[in-house]
């Protein structure tokens, strides 16, 4: 009898341990989560030698996804694109999804900043933006410095 009543103990101390640490595992990762430490750990893919993480893919994957809404979004409603359903399950061609498109134009991007070795270059685009020309010449200064 005594040994059932530890087995018991033992078993119900164990299920508790492990409950205890589940609920842990499962808050830390909500914290890395929230505070994309978790997304900034995980390579999504390589361009070059550059490692892309999926904090930095989705944003790049964002950005084409507005942009291409934002420039096509009319057309692509009368065609028939349904932006409150998920695009990887609508058809761009055939044989390529919305989704599958619109990575394809991330990667695109991701190639023209860091496909050349130029980091730099990475930094001017996200902080000023592609096209802005008042801020050309300034940052030719600073392009030519790392050259």
């Amino acid at each position: 009898m005594k040994k059932s009543k530890n087995a018991k103990k033992t078993i119900r101390n164990v299920a508790i341990a492990f409950v205890s640490v589940a609920i842990v595992l499962v808050v830390l990762y909500g914290i890395g989560y929230s505070t994309g430490f978790v997304q900034r750990a995980i390579p999504a893919l390589k361009v070059g030698d550059h490692k892309i993480n999926a904090l930095e893919y989705r944003f790049y994957y964002t950005d084409a996804k507005q942009n291409l809404i934002d420039e096509y979004g009319d057309a692509m409603k009368e065609n028939g694109v349904d932006f409150n359903k998920p695009l990887e399950s609508q058809n761009y061609t055939e044989d390529q999804s919305w989704s599958e498109y619109i990575h394809n134009i991330a990667v695109q991007n991701l190639t023209e900043i860091y496909g050349d070795h130029r980091p730099h270059y990475a930094f001017r685009v996200l902080c000023y933006g592609r096209g802005d020309r008042g801020l050309s010449q300034q940052l030719y200064r600073l392009d030519s410095f790392f050259l």
